[in-house]
């Protein structure tokens, strides 16, 4: 996953298991070392809408978007604590 925020990017590998309630769980790192952090509770995939939730140092982080019909690349926005940040995207490797 790559998102952009104040003109820097953050990248790193996420891993993703949807459950059979539609809820996510997994892990993301930043590829720069500086952090990870598990998906929250509020992740999950409604039908083509994605919503993961990550806490990235003191930040509570939500991403919200939509999966392509083969689920292979998804991307949106993200916010964080209710503001509007940027665009984010991801695909799967």
């Amino acid at each position: 996953m790559t998102f952009t925020s104040s003109a820097k990017s953050f990248s790193g590998p996420m891993t993703i298991t949807q459950k059979s309630d539609n809820s996510l769980t997994g892990q993301w790192t930043i590829s720069d070392g500086s952090g990870s952090s598990a998906l929250t509770p509020i992740s999950k995939v409604t039908g083509s809408n994605v919503t993961i939730g990550l806490i990235i140092g003191t930040y509570d982080v939500t991403f919200t978007g939509t999966v392509d019909e083969s689920y292979d690349s998804m991307s949106g926005t993200f916010s964080s604590s209710g503001i509007n940040v940027g665009p984010w995207s991801a695909t799967r490797k």
